[in-house]
């Protein structure tokens, strides 16, 4: 059994079952909670004490249920679409659980965490493809840096998976891009630096 940590949510994950158990808590804006608190205290800025911790407590509802939300979003979302890009998620209660299938995330490989030089390099190889056969921009519909994130994603008998598709700017990009992302991400391609420099 591992945890693992994400924006939004935390994650528990039971290889040996082949489950992910996601849990809304939007960690790192939590933490950015504590340090608005902190730094609010430490300024002594006028500004009366009940206000600063109703303000904090409605920050902390507000990120929790914008975690539910993700998580009951990323569940209709696979009802609707069960695209074969996007990895299954079986139930949700109301978003304050969701069961998806589990999937080993992509390795990083130069010891940096959450980064793979060769998946970064394809999916953008893949996504230059795009921009100039459709003239579409990535970036129009998602932050670039999810699609490039390897641990939003697994391979699953030589195809790629998404894990983390709950975000709507997120589906939208997956409404427009999963098929291509799904039919030309080969596992075993290699970009060297200087082709992705010239090419991409």
């Amino acid at each position: 059994m591992k945890i693992g940590y994400g924006v939004n949510r935390i994650v528990l994950l039971l290889p040996n079952l082949k489950l992910a158990i996601k849990f809304p808590f939007a960690y790192y804006n939590i933490r950015n909670a504590f340090y608005d608190l902190r730094e609010k205290r430490g300024k002594k800025e006028d500004i009366p004490w009940l206000s600063i911790r109703l303000r904090f407590v409605k920050n902390l509802f507000r990120f929790f249920f914008r975690a539910c939300r993700i998580n009951w979003r990323e569940f209709t979302y696979y009802l609707k679409r069960r695209h074969p890009i996007i990895q299954p998620t079986y139930f949700s209660l109301l978003g304050l659980v969701n069961i998806q299938r589990y999937g080993v995330p992509i390795p990083c490989d130069t010891g940096r965490p959450g980064y793979n030089k060769q998946f970064t390099f394809q999916i953008d190889a893949i996504f230059k493809g795009i921009l100039l056969n459709k003239g579409i921009l990535l970036r129009q519909y998602s932050d670039p840096h999810h699609f490039r994130n390897p641990d939003n994603f697994s391979i699953k008998n030589g195809q790629l998976c998404m894990h983390d598709y709950g975000e709507a700017h997120v589906q939208k990009a997956l409404d427009l891009f999963g098929e291509i992302l799904f039919q030309n991400y080969d596992p075993n391609r290699v970009i060297t630096f200087e082709e992705w420099c010239d090419k991409y």
